[in-house]
């Protein structure tokens, strides 16, 4: 028997280096680097629609949008088409990507624990079941579609879905501490619950540095700071303070965030407010009030989102099986999703100039999305590891319910076949669930520019994808949202004006 358990060796060190086939990034990478084909910089003065016409990129994902995976093939399917200026398809298929979660949402809850009593809900991998965005997905795909309101010149649209977005962040918190609850819960169930989280545990270890730059993976303070941008230009300040403030809590070291606070708790009068931010700020102080007869000013915000959240990675490790008798009965196998740490960046600031050097500054970092994403597969590490125990169990039970069927039988041949066959099945089909949504940024970063009304021309430029010159229209008391997306070597830009600028 121990020669059979080197013959088999290399048949399963096969499987595992024949990885994940058409998993999701390797789908999504083409359509990425698409984007990134090098060409002058694009710019879209008016909303929605590219200064130099972008053809949309031969693309697989209209075959994809059914099944399982429907929802992150609408997300990435809207997120390429806002990049491109196709605000109308966008706006579709963000709209179809919120109603599948409405569905999802209302459908039954089945919880682990009664997936353990059952033995196993899923025989094949996670891949199998329906995709379910992460907390954060969720978030970013209300403030996105926010974006599109404004690209229809709808301002009241995009209140109702930052408003959405706000309340997804902390439905995401109920949520998450629901399931861990859960997963500790049906893990009580399992002897092999400890050894199964240690295991998954040490190969995550790599990641805490990344995951540890965020508190979790529902609330970002880029959408709370955008949502407050849209209640100043919907003339409600008060609300726009709330969620500077929450903003401010998740991202403290922003100097745009801690600006726009002491700003706003100066002109409503929030008297305690202001000398605690005086405390914690000192080197920051209200804006001066404008002198009689100035000449009117309006607001231009830069919002600048730097290239690709990364793919996730496979850690796949094969397990021996004992038989009934202390013998060999083949192989199993466990796969987790990961992070690679490999190839960290730093933010690089996006310059900003207006009309030649009148305004300027860089942007600064806001949310790193990254590490968003890192936090949220940490958090659903219990639940991961609980599916693992449960269906590492059922193959494990199928191996040697096959093997000691032809023992009984004493077939030494088919005893052998059913040890290859049912080592092929369980390594073969284990494989981790690397879907999420790629096509969102790694970083996102913000600016703040009070600059006279009227026709201007910015500049925006990245020491990696060159410069664009974008004209504007700033309204007098109003707001210019300008949005830069980094795709590798070229920048995409649009704009939106309006707002009371109160």
């Amino acid at each position: 028997m121990r020669g059979l358990f080197k013959s088999l060796v290399p048949v399963v060190v096969a499987l595992l280096a024949a990885g994940c086939l058409s998993s999701h990034p390797e789908r999504m990478q083409p359509l990425l680097r698409q984007l990134e084909q090098p060409s002058p910089p694009v710019a879209a003065p008016v909303a929605g629609t590219p200064a130099v016409p972008v053809p949309a990129p031969s693309s697989p994902l209209d075959d994809k949008v059914t099944g399982k995976s429907r929802l992150l093939y609408l997300m990435e399917r809207g997120r390429l088409a806002q990049i491109r200026g196709e605000t109308d398809a966008s706006f579709r298929d963000y709209a179809a990507a919120i109603q599948v979660i409405k569905d999802q949402d209302a459908e039954p809850v089945v919880r682990l624990t009664d997936v353990a009593q059952q033995g196993a809900a899923v025989l094949v991998n996670d891949n199998v079941l329906p995709y379910r965005a992460a907390g954060y997905e969720r978030v970013l795909l209300h403030q996105l579609q926010a974006e599109n309101y404004l690209a229809r010149n709808d301002l009241e649209g995009a209140g109702v879905e930052v408003r959405l977005a706000n309340a997804e962040q902390v439905k995401a918190l109920k949520k998450h501490q629901a399931e861990v609850a859960d997963a500790k819960a049906a893990g009580q169930r399992q002897p092999t619950e400890a050894a199964g989280m240690a295991r998954a545990e040490q190969a995550y270890a790599g990641l805490d540095e990344v995951a540890g730059q965020v508190k979790n993976s529902f609330q970002n303070a880029y959408t709370f700071y955008f949502s407050g941008i849209i209640y100043e230009m919907l003339g409600a300040p008060n609300d726009a303070y709330i969620d500077y403030k929450k903003a401010l809590e998740i991202y403290p070291a922003n100097r745009q965030l801690q600006q726009d606070v002491v700003r706003l708790a100066a002109s409503l009068g929030m008297t305690d407010d202001l000398a605690e931010l005086r405390r914690r700020f000192p080197n920051v102080a209200p804006p001066a009030r404008p002198a009689p007869g100035a000449a009117p000013v309006g607001t231009v915000v830069v919002f600048y989102e730097d290239g690709w959240v990364p793919p996730k990675e496979e850690i796949k490790i094969p397990i021996p099986l004992p038989d009934l008798h202390g013998g060999f009965a083949g192989f199993t196998a466990v796969a987790f999703p990961y992070y690679s740490t490999r190839n960290l960046l730093v933010p690089v600031p996006l310059a900003v100039s207006v009309d030649g050097g009148g305004a300027s500054g860089v942007t600064e970092p806001l949310c790193n999305v990254r590490s968003m994403a890192v936090k949220a597969l940490k958090e659903q590490l219990p639940v991961m590891v609980t599916r693992q125990v449960i269906r590492t169990a059922a193959k494990a039970a199928l191996t040697i319910g096959a093997k000691e069927a032809a023992r009984q039988n004493g077939n030494d041949a088919a005893e052998i076949f059913a040890i290859v066959a049912t080592s092929v099945y369980n390594v073969a089909t284990e494989n981790a669930d690397l879907r999420s949504w790629l096509s969102l940024p790694a970083d996102a970063q913000v600016l703040r520019l009070v600059v006279p009304a009227g026709q201007r021309q910015i500049t925006l430029a990245s020491p990696v994808a060159g410069s664009v010159l974008l004209p504007v229209q700033v309204p007098p008391a109003g707001f210019v949202l300008v949005r830069v997306v980094r795709a590798g070597p070229r920048l995409y830009c649009m704009s939106v004006s309006g707002g009371s600028g109160r």
